[in-house]
């Protein structure tokens, strides 16, 4: 029982690695906490927040290896660099490591979906 141990730990802290990542992300990006959310402030906190969500799917999929299939290792590497540019506090770096997240996963959908019209599920 000792033994296993590390091994529960290890996974809990690689399962919860988005927590520890969200108080950086919040000193780059105060506008989540919408406190301060205004009319002229909504399009930019809107676009935040889609980057951020698209972000933690993203490094969540690396993380475990898996967005509907299993995902190769460049793909996740891709991901990963993606996820943690969607972060970076430059509106043109998180635009475009938004765009390149949003294609990979809706991509990876796409393949999905047509593997399951073309191989039926057995009952």
């Amino acid at each position: 029982m000792a033994s296993a141990l590390p091994g529960i730990a290890g996974n809990a802290l690689r399962l919860c690695a988005v927590g520890f990542a969200l108080p950086i992300i919040w000193i780059y990006h105060p506008e989540i906490f919408l406190d301060t959310i205004s009319l002229s402030t909504l399009p930019a906190t809107a676009m935040t927040l889609v980057s951020l969500v698209l972000a933690i799917i993203a490094f969540n999929a690396a993380h475990i290896g898996f967005f509907f299939s299993r995902l190769p290792v460049v793909l996740r590497l891709v991901l990963a660099g993606a996820a943690i540019a969607a972060v970076y506090p430059d509106d043109l770096v998180q635009a475009a490591a938004t765009a390149v997240i949003a294609v990979l996963l809706a991509l990876r959908y796409l393949a999905y979906r047509k593997a399951e019209t073309v191989l039926p599920a057995q009952p």
